[in-house]
């Protein structure tokens, strides 16, 4: 069975993406990372709804632009080279070699990706592409608790920008917020 799923859902009222964009976006990386049976769902929320989830799952009482609920406990931060030896790296039982490999799910507040992306004069669509890159990372192990695990994944997250920018014929990012919602 080859086949990767992902999962979109757009309960956010500010901003709209195009599921097509998102799902070609996740599939270029993992496909990168050598996975061919996987599933994880996106799901865009407000700011409250972000809030409330950080509370809840993480005791932080403060909103948040990315969270990302892992369904696999790696034994390391994943690369691209680790594809054939899956089911060493992470915890007896996490992988069934004849079923799909259930990533978890990253959830996304578009109203703070629209926040951080002035702060920092990006788009709101490569903001929110920064933030689904992130939370993926989140998803196949890697960290950003101490300071070697921050260096590697922030190298992580600026290869993969740069590689969706190539393997995409140019920056996917721009194709994904509908354009009746951005700002």
């Amino acid at each position: 069975m080859n086949k990767i799923e992902v999962n979109v859902n757009n309960h956010s009222q500010s901003h709209k993406i195009h599921p097509d964009v998102a799902k070609e976006i996740f599939l270029a990386i993992l496909q990168r990372f050598g996975f061919k049976s996987c599933c994880l769902g996106l799901t865009l929320v407000s700011e409250s709804e972000i809030r409330e989830l950080n509370r809840e799952y993480r005791d932080k009482d403060s909103s948040t632009d990315v969270l990302a609920f892992p369904q696999i406990c790696w034994e390391r931060a994943l690369s691209s080279d680790d594809i054939d030896d899956l089911e060493n790296l992470c915890q007896k039982g996490d992988i069934h070699p004849d079923l799909p490999v259930i990533l978890g799910d990253i959830v996304i507040s578009p109203q703070n990706a629209e926040a951080n992306a002035r702060e920092i004069n990006q788009t709101v669509g490569r903001e929110l592409c920064f933030l689904m890159v992130h939370g993926l990372l989140h998803l196949l192990g890697h960290d950003h608790i101490e300071a070697g695990e921050a260096e590697q994944m922030e190298m992580a997250q600026k290869d993969l920008m740069n590689f969706l920018a190539e393997a995409c014929a140019g920056p996917v990012w721009e194709k994904l917020v509908s354009e009746a919602s951005s700002n």
